[in-house]
């Protein structure tokens, strides 16, 4: 990967400390906010090429900040990793329906988060972001 730009979203900052430096070490830029709400505003300020978000989240979730990127025709085309510790069944099928096609379970490994990573990265590439 090189320099990718890739928004982290999660209402945990040790999760976010994380995350970045597990991207920061693959040359990644990262940019952070603690909700839904913060990552619309930094998405309308900056280009991203990966957006990786908490499911459960205080002010919007993960669920409905994809969805909000889903229906803007400017950002629909970024790749969203939802990221969550439950193993709800009810709510994982939410996870899909909000236009997100990736997932990671919380724990994860930083081998894990980077292989799904490069292959939301890799679609999109494929499949020819506008």
């Amino acid at each position: 990967m090189s320099k990718r730009h890739i928004l982290v979203v999660d209402d945990d900052q040790h999760i976010l400390t994380l995350i970045a430096n597990m991207l920061s070490r693959e040359d990644c830029r990262v940019s952070s906010a603690l909700d839904g709400e913060s990552a619309v505003s930094l998405l309308k300020q900056d280009e991203f090429d990966l957006i990786i978000t908490d499911l459960i989240m205080p002010f919007m979730d993960g669920n409905a900040l994809a969805r909000t990127v889903r229906s803007d025709p400017h950002l629909r085309d970024i790749p969203v990793i939802l990221i969550t510790a439950s193993r709800d069944r009810n709510l994982l099928k939410t996870i899909f329906s909000s236009g997100s096609v990736f997932y990671l379970p919380k724990p994860f490994s930083s081998s894990s988060l980077l292989s799904i990573v490069r292959l939301a990265l890799n679609n999109h590439r494929i499949h020819g972001a506008n």
